[in-house]
């Protein structure tokens, strides 16, 4: 038989057995049953599949293998991969049969794809990777829907690698699959070099125009950087990346340019993000409110008070609002309210951004949602919006300026901007009596399910309990329930881990969570409590300590003067892969020069230790350690620091040494210290001096001359 004549009698089998893949039992075959046994014996018995198929001379094995091949595709599952390893060679085996192969391979991954047929979801991406390590140059082309497949369906490194090994065997890529490839690339902080390499060579390719719509969305995915992982360098830095585009000849459009704007902003760089807002505007585009509300952002992360005004000024001249833009200036609002630098300051501010909150919110939003989390009337605020004296600032007078929407015009707020003022109404709450009726009333919109708390939850996990724990902490009297509701959190979510449809709703304490409960500490001048919830956060909630925790507990025990525990603090920190910074290095002020001198020597020393006990582990485990301590070392160097600063009674509970815990469980441990705690913190709240009730009717009446008579001084 001629092998045009195999190819036209291959191609019309190759139909056939395609349109069976979705049938889970195919209609009998005539295949010969010698060749279902060669079929059975290569799945079974490589060896000896082998030596057989190697003793036969390369006509017979040009002639056996369509039909093993077609009796393969018959069977399920389907042999395919083991059969091409032990059989190819290039003389026997026919390019068209492999291509196709490959193609069966992935169209039948797709389709008879399930949780026990997972292992073979990859067979089409190996025979692929196995054909490009051994298939002469040229040899093999395969279909485009294939490579396009290859890529979406692999990792990025084995992605990026056979695209490197494929062209230089002469595969055929066209331009629409190199941009799924370089979309791919594009979209990851590591990759995006090869990104560029990918466009270099389409520029090579007759008929490419990176201007064109798929290219430009590629090139702003160049430009872009995602939210999580590190940030790209060298190379893949913004300048460097917008000129390579630039070189292609790419024309950057709106998009492009804010995407370019926010991957400066989001280093750091507002004052380059401002130059490219410049750029943007001298080629002739209107900025949008996406433009504008990534340097909102910028400015609310960098306190830059000057280029929030010009940003909301230029919102309010062009009326370009939207509610990300809006969500940034309350944010950039609560945020200047709250790093506001007071000598002696308190563990809550008497400058609160909640009420110029309110009245921007309600100039853009509807008041119905926010109202259903407060227990007052909202247009109480908005009916008194000059009852405050002596508290506006920049900011909120130039919030205050702006116009309101159409009602018809008013939006619905998401979850992040309810959020964002419910955090700030709790930071505005000066009155512990009120905090728990607050927490009382989230407690029953979470039993009865309220959608607008649940989608809450769903979207932020922990933060809404955040809120509670952090308003707790303001006050002696309720640090408490502050510690209930974390054991609270604690006992929910090792609850819910076997249950993944009620995790969302009952999420075990977070890093963050622990760390506010350790800053409550810090400020109420409690560093064993701190150190106490250290212990906590690492052996019973699992989670690892963040640089802000070192930082808290750092502060907590300089304010007492420790030397010695601020050493083993920062070197806790530096083990665990945590670099100083000015947080760091602002809670040395509380020693003395001497003393800070000999910290210096102590912390060279550590270091030293530090450095040889890590490189001793990469000699030994034979690869680098980056100078980080391993986990269970870190945890070692954590428990020194807890011998060091917590009572020995104490130590031995949590080695399990003392008598009386033995058999605790972790949670059971968890609720003897926070009992402890709770109990502590309420006797001295008890202890301290009643205060004598206030007349609020005479204050409201002394209030109310004070306002008349700066009425008439004006």
């Amino acid at each position: 038989m001629r092998k045009i004549d195999r190819f036209h009698l291959w191609k019309s089998d190759f139909s056939y057995y395609m349109s069976q893949i979705g049938n889970p039992s195919p209609p009998k075959d005539s295949h010969d049953p010698n060749i279902k046994e060669m079929v059975e014996l290569s799945e079974n018995n490589t060896t000896l599949f082998e030596a057989f198929w190697r003793r036969l001379d390369h006509h017979r094995q040009e002639l056996l293998f369509p039909s093993m091949v077609a009796c393969s595709m018959s069977s399920r599952p389907v042999p395919l991969l083991a059969l091409v390893r032990l059989t190819f060679d290039p003389v026997s085996c026919p390019n068209y049969i492999l291509e196709d192969i490959v193609y069966f391979l992935d169209r039948y991954s797709e389709v008879v794809g399930s949780p026990k047929s997972s292992h073979k979801r990859n067979d089409a991406i190996k025979v692929a990777d196995f054909l490009a390590r051994h298939a002469p140059f040229r040899y093999v082309q395969l279909s485009q829907t294939s490579l396009r497949h290859i890529v979406l369906r692999n990792s990025l490194d084995k992605a990026w690698g056979y695209y490197q090994k494929s062209a230089k065997l002469g595969q055929h890529w066209s331009h629409n699959t190199l941009l799924h490839l370089a979309s791919r690339l594009a979209k990851s902080s590591g990759h995006k070099v090869q990104a560029m390499q990918v466009f270099s060579h389409m520029k090579t390719l007759e008929g490419f125009d990176i201007n064109s719509p798929e290219a430009a969305s590629v090139c702003t995915s160049l430009l872009s950087i995602p939210k999580e992982g590190p940030q790209p360098d060298g190379l893949a830095e913004p300048d460097n990346l917008f000129r390579f585009l630039l070189d292609l000849g790419f024309n950057p459009n709106l998009i492009s340019w804010s995407a370019l704007m926010h991957n400066f902003c989001k280093r750091g760089h507002l004052d380059t993000g401002w130059k490219v807002f410049d750029m943007l505007c001298q080629q002739g585009f209107q900025p949008d409110a996406q433009a504008l509300s990534i340097l909102m952002n910028s400015a609310k992360i960098e306190h830059d008070v000057q280029s929030a005004r010009n940003i909301l000024r230029m919102a309010i001249a062009s009326k370009n609002w939207s509610a990300g833009l809006i969500n940034n200036f309350l944010a950039t609002l609560y945020t200047a309210a709250e790093s506001q630098v007071r000598i002696g300051r308190r563990q809550r501010k008497s400058n609160n951004a909640w009420r110029p909150m309110v009245q921007l919110y309600s100039k853009f939003f509807q008041l119905a949602p926010l109202q259903k989390l407060t227990l007052f009337p909202l247009e109480n605020i908005l009916a008194s919006r000059d009852a405050v004296w002596g508290r506006d600032t920049e900011l909120t007078n130039l919030a205050a300026s702006v116009r309101p929407v159409r009602d018809s015009e008013l939006m619905q707020p998401d979850n992040n901007t309810l959020i964002l003022m419910f955090t700030a109404h709790m930071r505005s709450i000066q009155n512990p009596i009120a905090l728990r009726r607050y927490y009382r009333l989230f407690q029953r919109l979470q039993q009865v399910r309220n959608p607008l708390v649940m989608a809450m939850l769903r979207k932020h996990g922990t933060r809404l309990h955040d809120c509670f724990v952090q308003a707790f902490m303001q006050f002696e009297a309720t640090v408490p329930f502050a510690l209930e509701i974390v054991f609270r959190m604690l006992r929910r979510g090792r609850q819910t881990l076997k249950d993944e449809s009620q995790r969302w709703k009952y999420q075990p304490p977070s890093a963050h969570t622990w760390t506010i409960l350790m800053n409550g500490f810090k400020n109420h001048k409690n560093a064993t409590d701190a150190a106490r919830t250290l212990d906590l956060m690492i052996r019973v909630g699992g989670a690892q300590p963040t640089a802000a925790t070192w930082n808290v507990l750092l502060g907590a025990y300089a304010r007492q003067g420790r030397l010695r525990a601020a050493v083993e603090i920062v070197s806790c920190r530096e083990a665990a892969g945590f670099a100083s910074g000015e947080r760091t290095v602002e809670s040395f002020r509380f020693f003395s020069e001497r003393q800070r001198n000999r910290m210096i020597e102590l912390l060279d020393a550590q270091r030293k230790k530090l450095a040889a006990a890590a490189a001793v582990r990469s000699f030994d485990e034979r690869q680098p350690t980056e100078g980080k301590l391993s986990t269970s070392e870190q945890h070692e160097r954590i428990l020194d620091l807890l011998k060091m600063v917590l009572p020995a009674r104490e130590i031995a509970e949590v080695t399990g040494e003392a008598r009386h815990v033995e058999g605790f469980t972790d949670l059971q441990h968890a609720k003897l210290v926070i009992w402890r705690m709770q109990r502590r913190w309420a006797q001295l709240a008890e202890s301290r001096p009643k205060r004598r009730s206030m007349n609020w009717k005479h204050a409201n009446v002394l209030r109310l001359q004070r306002q008349a008579a700066a009425l008439r001084g004006l």
